[in-house]
């Protein structure tokens, strides 16, 4: 299943994030964030204040445990790619790029949009953590369940909460696009390791409802 994925769907993937980093090619830093601004409303504040939130705690643990109930398997697999994610832009954010200030450290007397419920931060932008996550764990779950629509849905997602950081004024278009491929390329580099190794044990390969229906 695994293997299927990874030679249909990995040009796809690679597809979606080579047009979304066409973007930088034409968005300077700061234009997306100011474009969005004025396009706030009631509703989409809402939605993307909940839609940031997915790759947060303690969402994850509801995914870990939704993906323990089909495969224990997977839930390992988004767990290692989630801590490897996570660890690796915090890394990045801290010792490479602390300099690297959010939208809000620029335009904070701009009579900017702000969604009440979101601390403004000004520090560690660059890459955006919640994008890489969120890329991470959209494709583990895209590469075990293997189909188009699952694969649609959890690339959009992922894309999503990228959006989601730049309307909320948290990141730059920039910090969003190198998540995406931060997260997915470590994603990519965890099935692989999983697929090589064969780890053959039984109870790896089931979750908690087939020993419930055991």
């Amino acid at each position: 299943m695994v293997k299927k994925w990874l030679t249909i769907n990995i040009g796809g993937l690679f597809i979606v994030l080579c047009v979304f980093s066409l973007g930088l090619l034409f968005i300077q830093k700061g234009d997306a964030v100011l474009w969005l601004n004025t396009h706030h409303t009631p509703v989409l504040n809402h939605l993307n204040h909940f839609i940031t939130r997915i790759v947060e705690f303690p969402m994850i643990a509801l995914i870990l445990i939704g993906a323990a109930m089909y495969r224990y398997s997977l839930s390992i697999v988004i767990l290692i790619s989630y801590c490897i994610t996570g660890v690796f832009v915090q890394m990045l954010k801290k010792l490479v790029f602390n300099e690297e200030r959010r939208p809000f450290h620029f335009y904070k007397h701009d009579s900017l949009n702000l969604v009440e419920g979101i601390e403004m931060i000004t520090h560690n932008s660059f890459p955006s953590g919640h994008t890489a996550v969120g890329f991470a764990i959209a494709i583990s779950l895209a590469a075990y369940l293997d189909t188009k629509l699952t694969y649609l849905l959890c690339v959009m997602l992922a894309l999503l909460v990228g959006c989601s950081r730049i309307y909320l004024v948290l990141h730059f278009y920039q910090d969003v696009v190198v998540g995406a491929w931060i997260g997915s390329l470590i994603a990519i580099a965890v099935q692989h390791l999983f697929k090589s190794s064969q780890y053959s044990k039984a109870w790896y390969h089931q979750g908690i409802l087939s020993k419930l229906k055991a």
